[in-house]
């Protein structure tokens, strides 16, 4: 098997933030957030990151979808 290995991530490049497996404290999204910037990173978080149903991350279509999105 041939590994396809990507270049490592340089200041400046785009970090995408989502949680499609369970809920996340908005705090604690800030503050990781807040660790990649610091880093040098830009970062986007995806919609409905913060949502919740229950004990999930929120709709199991949306988590889909937040996953698939480009």
């Amino acid at each position: 098997m041939n590994w396809i290995k990507p270049r490592a991530l340089q200041p400046g490049d785009l970090v995408g933030v989502c949680a499609p497996g369970g809920p996340v404290e908005p705090a604690a999204l800030e503050r990781g957030s807040q660790a990649l910037r610091e880093l040098g990173f830009e970062v986007r978080v995806a919609p409905g990151t913060l949502a919740r149903t229950r004990f999930t991350a929120g709709e199991a279509g949306a988590r889909r979808a937040a996953l698939e999105a480009r």
